[in-house]
């Protein structure tokens, strides 16, 4: 096999075999995928105590891939402006669709007491001046969601180089609300 793929790669000159091409640095990086410990409950609450515990037993991450559940997707037969609530059937995000671009509300209302109130410790998370991420201005920049949250990240774990966001290309699994492609600029 190994002969046949060079004598292609010589023929087509469209690729590199694996032995030339070089290994991306994220090889070397150890990172942690929210999917498999929140699948569509995660929260920012969540993530940040999922770092944390990990840097305090001494495997800082350095990239954490944040998955489904923080996009802004519902069923065509809810609401057609609000975040599904009942996405607790597996597959059940299968058959939503994206209605906005932004983050869901668990990401922008998230320094409410009921959440508070459902992690067990939260001595290790900033001050809720940083960790309401609701929109605010300073100096021209605004704060808010999911931005806020990384940059909180960032500066309070400096080993975390990227945080990668997954996004489906149609939008979400179920594809893009009609209404949401009404206003898209063409």
């Amino acid at each position: 096999m190994r002969d046949a793929f060079t004598a292609v790669r010589v023929h087509l000159r469209t690729f590199r075999l694996l032995e030339e091409k070089k290994l991306p640095n994220i090889v070397d990086k150890f990172g942690l995928p929210f999917w498999d410990a929140f699948y569509l409950s995660v929260e920012p609450f969540g993530l940040w105590h999922g770092v944390k515990s990990f840097a305090e037993n001494g495997f800082a991450p350095r990239f954490l891939i944040l998955d489904d559940g923080w996009q802004s997707i519902n069923m065509d037969h809810e609401s057609p402006c609000e975040d599904s609530k009942d996405l607790t059937t597996p597959g059940s995000q299968m058959l939503c669709r994206l209605f906005r671009f932004q983050e869901n509300e668990k990401f922008t209302n998230q320094h409410d007491e009921e959440a508070k109130e459902e992690v067990a410790d939260v001595s290790g998370l900033p001050e809720p001046k940083i960790i309401e991420y609701l929109k605010e201005e300073e100096e021209g920049a605004s704060r808010g969601g999911l931005k806020a949250l990384v940059s909180d990240m960032k500066a309070k774990f400096p080993s975390l180089d990227d945080v990668h966001v997954w996004h489906a290309l149609a939008g979400a699994w179920g594809g893009l609300d009609l209404g949401l492609v009404a206003w898209m600029p063409r």
